[in-house]
């Protein structure tokens, strides 16, 4: 509905109905005709990385120009020498927002084992604080997810993880409808698809214990995604940490879900292609042209 909107108020002040243009519709039948025409010139797609791979496939039989924003496990690594409080902070922000379904929010919390407990225990006492219900009421701090069958997708992604060994301190089962509680996972180990390829998109914050800086690492590139990751510690040692890390951007000092618009957004492996921000956009967008004058002087 926003982009429809956008589009209109592009064209009432004079944007060439040529320039811009919107078209409805499923993505199967719409985008599968758009992406197949040999009279386009670039496609981009901000999708799930099966959709990402179709489109692809599709655009590889005319060397369209692909850009491709898919799926996501993004990982957040605390340090034992975090400052806890502001890493919890910085993760219920920003893993709660949009009830978890923004695709850079941090999904895979990777806390070293001699503050893990301490931290699940200050990360369930902050969740306990957030309302989870209607957005008409004023007292309501995060909604519902997009439909019911996104929150019985999660659900069932909980309740997989737990039948692997994991441990529910906190929410787990839908509350009716498309409405899903904060979810606190403990006991997660790194051999468990949550730690792995399974993007929950909801509210569930996994934690996955490690002993040392070595390990961390090698459970966030052990995805096969790669898209946003955080580290909470030490200057150096993150910064250190960060240089070894298999994903699009890492942020030192809060939750990969960090995006200023000069940002070039994007992914790693099977996220995705290319990036997004304002320079980067433009580049995707533009073909190189050279031109050479030879000989006239």
């Amino acid at each position: 509905m926003t982009n429809i909107r956008m589009t209109e108020l592009l064209l009432e002040v004079g944007v060439p109905g040529n320039a811009v243009q919107i078209i409805t519709g499923k993505g199967s039948i719409v985008g599968n005709h758009l992406v197949s025409s040999p009279k386009i010139d670039a496609v981009t797609l901000t999708g799930s990385t099966e959709v990402g791979l179709s489109v692809a496939e599709v655009a590889a039989k005319n060397l369209h120009h692909t850009h491709l924003e898919l799926g996501g496990n993004d990982a957040f690594i605390v340090l034992d020498d975090a400052d806890l409080e502001v890493a919890a902070n910085d993760l219920v922000f920003s893993r709660g927002m949009n009830a978890g379904q923004v695709c850079a929010a941090p999904k895979r919390i990777i806390v070293h084992n001699k503050v893990k407990d301490r931290f699940a225990e200050m990360l369930v006492e902050k969740l306990k604080k957030i309302n989870v219900g209607d957005t008409a009421d004023p007292d309501t701090d995060i909604g519902c997810l997009i439909n019911e069958k996104a929150a019985i997708e999660v659900e069932s992604q909980v309740q997989y993880t737990i039948d692997q060994g994991a441990r529910c301190i906190l929410g787990g089962k839908r509350t009716g409808g498309a409405y899903f509680p904060m979810t606190v996972l403990v006991d997660v180990t790194a051999e468990m698809d949550v730690a792995k390829d399974m993007e929950i998109f909801g509210p569930v914050f996994p934690l996955i214990g490690f002993d040392t800086d070595e390990e961390a690492v090698a459970i966030a590139n052990a995805s096969m995604y790669g898209l946003m990751s955080g580290i909470m510690g030490g200057e150096k040692r993150a910064i250190k940490m960060a240089a070894q890390m298999e994903s699009g951007g890492v942020i030192v000092g809060g939750t990969g879900n960090y995006r200023p618009l000069e940002f070039p957004f994007g992914g790693y492996k099977m996220s995705g292609l290319g990036r997004e921000g304002i320079s980067a956009t433009l580049e995707e967008m533009s073909q190189l042209r050279t031109i050479v004058l030879k000989g006239f002087r």
